[in-house]
């Protein structure tokens, strides 16, 4: 982790540098590099480390704990104030597992694009100090990561929208509602691992061959999220509470001539059909931002679900809970910050 801020602190006074030197010329309505640099501002590095809470009455570290780390970087560039294109790509690292590979494995997370646009909002009455906020956009997920192919997942597009007002409350209260629709397109309707494996000639499968390994992929996500959150000290703190709840439609089991439908359903669809899997996640985090270039981050995940009894787990702390610690730092904007500051010392002395 030491290293990579390293890294990030040296690309943001290379980009200092750049702001301070001279301008070349140019004609008129072209950016000058401030400008042009803060187009990229969004851009983040986030250095993450979750630990898992609670998984029963077992405390075997090497059957019940999780400790997740993550790194990812967020390219972000603003095509004008409403408009902002974006890529994302990460890297998970799973210590004390069982389920992986190989040990410690390194795992890359999808590789994500993205297009936000913020939507204008209606003026309010003179006097009333409640900002609205509203914007849309489309993000699509790339089949990079080992889940994905094991999957034979192609494509995830996902179209959201989402509004927001903020009441004035110490520095501002939010209240927002999102609405995600997620459209996941795959080569096959069943998980199938993504490299081959060898299985028995005896039933029907050519040694070396890839095959099917479990229940139907997921063709659509339908997510409803709210969220609340309030900062204070002029922006220093920032405490915030979320909530989604997602529903997971299956793909159509095929028609089997062979076997009958009660054969083909699972133990929690004895009725047939397709089922449709309900899930949930909630996110209680409290965040420390003494600069607009870095803040630290820590909080509860918790993810929800129906449990093996057919009952549901607690939305808010069950045996999956998570407690999280972050790092977020956006190095064009530390360094547009440190030039500016610089800027100004040069001023002042002249």
């Amino acid at each position: 982790m030491r290293l990579s801020l390293v890294i990030s602190t040296r690309t943001s006074l290379v980009l200092s540098l750049m702001l301070l030197a001279p301008a070349p010329a140019a004609a008129a309505g072209d950016e000058s590099p401030s400008e042009l640099l803060e187009r990229f501002s969004g851009t983040s590095l986030l250095f993450e480390n979750t630990f898992s809470v609670a998984h029963g009455t077992n405390t075997d570290p090497t059957s019940t704990r999780e400790w997740t780390q993550i790194r990812r970087l967020h390219l972000a560039m603003a095509i004008t104030d409403g408009l902002e294109l974006s890529a994302d790509i990460g890297v998970q690292r799973f210590l004390f597992e069982t389920w992986t590979t190989l040990k410690d494995e390194v795992l890359w997370e999808d590789i994500s694009l993205g297009v936000d646009v913020t939507v204008p909002t209606p003026s309010l009455p003179s006097g009333n100090d409640f900002p609205l906020y509203g914007a849309f956009g489309l993000h699509s997920a790339l089949p990079t990561s080992k889940a994905s192919k094991a999957e034979t997942l192609v494509l995830e597009p996902s179209l959201y929208g989402e509004g927001a007002v903020t009441v004035p409350l110490l520095d501002g209260w939010s209240w927002g509602y999102r609405f995600t629709a997620t459209p996941r397109l795959h080569e096959f309707t069943t998980m199938a691992y993504a490299t081959s494996r060898p299985c028995s000639v005896s039933t029907g499968c050519a040694l070396g061959r890839t095959t099917d390994t479990g229940w139907l992929n997921t063709k659509l996500l339908l997510t409803h999220g709210v969220e609340t959150s309030i900062t204070m000290l002029h922006e220093l703190l920032s405490l915030s509470v979320a909530m989604d709840v997602t529903y997971g439609f299956l793909y159509d089991k095929s028609p089997s001539e062979t076997y009958s439908e009660e054969v083909l359903s699972t133990p929690g669809n004895p009725s047939g059909g397709t089922p449709v899997n309900v899930s949930s996640s909630f996110v209680l985090g409290l965040s420390f931002s003494p600069h607009d270039s870095f803040s630290v981050g820590v909080g509860l995940w918790t993810p929800g679900g129906m449990r093996p009894d057919g009952g549901w787990y607690n939305p808010v702390a069950n045996r999956w809970s998570q407690v999280y610690v972050d790092l977020t730092f956006s190095p064009v904007l530390f360094g547009t910050s440190v030039a500016d500051m610089m800027r100004g010392y040069a001023e002042a002395e002249e």
